[in-house]
């Protein structure tokens, strides 16, 4: 496929990311030196205009867009090669995306390309991304586009890209209601791919639909409508019209009942859709036989009915109400008095609009068996040439899906056969249906004219309705069936991300609106919580999880850890949260994915603000958290501080703003106070001694978390009192928050299970061991991953230098991430005996088990040991270890 351009690497990412406000492809493209002409000296205008003749004639959607209707955009930009394939892409996907968006260069190299595609799924941009690539190849030398071959090669690769685009995208109809949600703001989520399931909607509030059919449709009335007989016979004793339809089982029996009925008659299956197998106006007993023969071999049943003449019409009925009317039209061309039947389905298959199976609104005419039957029928062949204004019916059934086309007919409807659909629905027990009604006068009453009801559908298409007439929306009427009165499905929802502290923060956060009676979601570094049940244990810190937990319908509220590797790697995974906070921004994980300096990292941390939909919460004494004020669009901000005098937030609350602060923080003591203020209203108060997790106020990093958990927890409309008892109950152990800060009973010495990852958490670690009453020796297990700087891990152990007696150094555990084994420990002992540490005092372990075996084989009774960063696989190789379980036990 690709010769001198290619794909060369790809990332997906899922809701808004560092490239884009949504969900979109980030694609590599490499060319080797016959193609840098072409990207870095601009293109050949007149070989771009023959080329994009070509593409107009043989790729049909292409004809619908602007741009690429003439060279000019293209000549005018830097690189418009890349213009092409942007503009191309961004065609291609604009019938299976929700939110078709033109999508940007992001870089341009001397041999690669990079591209930012917005797509609902990797598989959609990767298909029309690549199909675009070909049609620049071929811009490679003049005279090419037109020739023969590149365009028999262009036609083969866009049959084979839009089978793609229809396998993993959505319907016509799953995408105009996913397109309706969207614009009233509710949540959408892809539940399988391939497939046209979709939950609209969060947690208690959601609502699942596959096309039309969703959660509030009723399983009998699908049963039933599934089966034309008993919808048929449910209908006609209820005094509705009806073609009579009968059930047959041999072909004498259908001769005894065409006699019954008379001709002309229909013969169907009993349970197909789409047209199927539909035979009709048989009007003699020889093709009456052949019908039947055709139908049986659906093996779904037969039925005979009478033929209704008069036009087909699908009625939609949402809610219990007629929502619209269109007339469908059999496949069939004009003549001109010139052309053959062959060339004017030609002409008409060159409409844009049409496509293959279910790929656009409408579909190509084929000149198959059934078309040359309605031909034969009218003496003709499909080289007949029809007279100037001749219509030519090339089906029996008026489907979109067998090629034929609609007029919108909702004003002109007869009230009586407006109350007739509703009443069909009712009776079939159907939230949404599709009624299909022939008469020869919609707008007169079923009452005074021979009609029929033939099918009541349980999941009917829209495309009658959008082809009849585009501005009329059918698919907010569905939306507002399943959410009435505007509302948007959502649930309560946290984002928070930070350097430190993400975790903890979420646990309180998650604890709160518990206690307030919420039946709460959370996921973090940790797993996922739904309610007090760990669903699932790992690293889940991410906005694809969020997704997940969030499809169950039992969740009332979510709190998410939105960690920087999810972010860079994945984007949000979501579309927002409600209230987005960022604790801090430190060099943690500079130096990774990419980022070079916090001020990078900051800007993907900003994401989780920048999506905030109701209160961004900033830490104001982090200059760089205090700049993303910049990018929140949130009609609330809240500002969090460590101290009562920080300018930015005295600002914001003499403006009336919401802020969170410590007053009469007494470092020495360990006291002090949370306030909650909006301007010049006192909300409430916290006293420091109150919060368990905080240990007497001597760990100030659970005193920072409490209070963004009270700034969270407050504009998410907790009442304060409910905030403060579960504050203060909060305990960070084992089963509520494992890994971080676990005071280990029962022992006769104390030790504490962590995790600190940098100098800035080991520095507060020490601060908290200095405030500690001990009566033996201080001891520190210390690792750091591997894939952290030299200097990061150096500084991390001149952090903690002053502080404690005996050291114990390892690598983070098996994963070296990059490092030679006992590399990461040597270099935390060089950063301690740099720091004026004694070698003595220091042992560097050969892997975190045997670092425990030296740890715990040196403690006596009155010493304090913490086991940093080792989290909550610390607590797992600690139980492993005799010399400790025992004791624990």
């Amino acid at each position: 496929m690709f010769r001198y351009i290619k794909i060369q690497s790809h990332r997906f990412f899922g809701g808004p990311n560092i490239y884009g406000p949504g969900s979109g492809l980030f694609a590599t493209v490499s060319f080797d030196e016959r193609k840098v002409r072409l990207f870095h000296e601009g293109i050949d205008a007149e070989e771009l205009q023959q080329l994009l003749a070509v593409i107009q004639e043989i790729f049909p959607v292409v004809q619908e867009s602007s741009m690429l209707s003439s060279p000019d955009y293209f000549l005018q930009s830097n690189c418009p090669a890349a213009e092409l394939a942007l503009a191309v892409t961004e065609i291609l996907l604009r019938d299976f995306c929700v939110r078709p968006q033109l999508g940007r260069l992001i870089a341009l190299e001397k041999e690669y390309l990079e591209f930012f595609i917005p797509c609902d799924e990797g598989e959609l941009g990767l298909a029309a991304l690549g199909l675009a690539l070909i049609v620049v190849q071929e811009l490679s030398a003049p005279g090419r586009a037109s020739g023969k071959k590149i365009i028999g090669r262009l036609q083969q690769r866009y049959v084979e890209a839009r089978k793609l685009l229809r396998m993993y995208g959505l319907n016509q109809s799953t995408v105009a209601l996913a397109r309706a949600a969207y614009k009233r703001g509710i949540y959408y989520y892809r539940l399988f791919k391939p497939g046209q399931f979709l939950q609209l909607g969060q947690g208690v509030h959601l609502n699942r639909i596959m096309e039309t059919a969703g959660d509030k449709t009723s399983l009998i009335g699908r049963m039933l409508s599934g089966d034309k007989f008993l919808t048929g016979s449910l209908l006609q004793i209820n005094g509705l019209p009806t073609p009579g339809s009968r059930l047959v089982f041999s072909i004498d029996q259908a001769k005894v009942i065409a006699s019954e009925l008379g001709y002309p008659l229909v013969v169907k299956p009993r349970s197909m859709g789409k047209g199927k197998g539909v035979i009709v106006n048989i009007r003699d007993e020889q093709t009456l036989l052949t019908a039947f023969k055709d139908v049986a071999a659906y093996n779904a049943g037969i039925l005979i009915e009478r033929h209704i003449e008069g036009d087909d019409h699908r009625l939609l009925v949402v809610g219990g109400k007629l929502v619209a009317v269109a007339r469908r039209v059999p496949a069939t061309v004009v003549g001109d008095g010139l052309s053959s039947v062959r060339q004017l389905i030609e002409q008409v298959n060159r409409d844009p609009r049409r496509g293959m199976n279910f790929e656009r609104l409408l579909e190509k005419i084929e000149l198959d068996e059934e078309a040359r039957q309605c031909l034969a029928e009218k003496n003709m062949t499909p080289d007949s040439v029809p007279q100037e204004k001749q219509a030519v019916r090339l089906r029996g059934a008026a489907n979109i899906s067998r090629g034929g086309t609609s007029l919108d007919v909702t004003d002109e409807i007869h009230p009586d056969n407006r109350k007739m659909a509703e009443r069909a629905a009712r009776l079939v027990g159907l939230d949404v249906a599709g009624i299909d009604f022939f008469t020869p006068d919609i707008s007169r009453s079923w009452h005074d004219i021979r009609c029929a009801i033939l099918e009541v559908n349980s999941t009917p298409g829209l495309r009658p309705h959008l082809v009849a007439n585009p501005e009329h929306d059918v698919a907010a009427p569905i939306i507002e069936h399943y959410f009435p009165g505007g509302v948007d499905g959502r649930i309560p929802t946290v984002g928070i991300t930070g350097s430190l502290g993400k975790t903890t923060t979420c646990h309180m956060v998650a604890d709160i609106l518990s206690a307030a009676g919420l039946h709460v979601a959370h996921s973090t570094t940790q797993g996922t919580w739904v309610g007090p049940e760990r669903a699932r244990q790992g690293d889940l810190a991410g906005g694809r999880v969020a997704s997940l937990v969030m499809q169950d319908p039992s969740v009332e509220a979510g709190v998410f850890e939105l960690a920087r590797g999810g972010l860079v790697k994945f984007g949000m995974g979501i579309d927002g949260v409600d209230v987005g906070a960022v604790l801090n921004v430190y060099d943690n994980h500079v130096g990774l994915d990419g980022i070079t300096t916090r001020e990078e990292l900051a800007r993907v941390k900003s994401l989780v603000v920048r999506n905030a939909r109701k209160v961004a919460v900033l830490n104001a004494d982090d200059p760089l958290c205090l700049a993303m004020r910049q990018v929140v669009t949130a009609p609330r901000l809240c500002l969090v501080s460590t101290g009562s005098e920080n300018a930015a937030m005295k600002t914001h609350q003499d403006e009336g703003g919401l802020v969170a602060y410590l007053d009469n923080f007494d470092d020495h003591n360990c006291s002090g106070t949370i306030m909650l203020f909006e301007g010049e209203r006192e909300i409430g108060r916290l006293p420091l001694e109150d919060i368990q997790a905080s240990l007497g106020g001597r760990y100030r990093p659970a005193v920072i978390n409490a209070l963004f958990s009270v700034a969270i927890a407050h504009v998410l409309g907790i009442g304060f009192d409910t905030i403060a008892r579960s504050v203060s109950a909060f305990k960070s152990t084992r089963e509520m928050n494992p890994g971080r800060m676990n005071f280990v009973d029962g022992l006769p010495y104390q030790l504490y299970i962590t995790e600190a990852d940098g100098p800035v958490a080991q520095g507060e670690l020490a601060r908290f061991t200095t405030k500690t009453e001990v009566s033996g020796k201080r001891y520190l297990l210390l690792c750091v991953m591997g894939n952290r700087p030299d200097t990061f891990i150096r500084q991390t152990a001149a952090a903690v230098a002053g502080t404690y007696d005996y050291f114990v150094c390892c690598d983070w555990d098996d994963d070296l991430r990059g490092r030679s084994p006992g590399e990461v420990a040597e270099l935390l002992a060089r950063g301690l005996i740099d720091a004026g540490v004694e070698r003595k005092r220091i042992i560097v372990a050969a892997g975190y088990d045997n670092a425990l075996e030296h740890m715990f084989e040196g403690l006596s009774d009155g010493d304090l040991a913490i086991v940093a960063t080792g989290g909550e696989e610390g607590w797992k190789k600690i139980e492993k270890r005799s010399f400790i379980t025992d004791e624990i036990s």
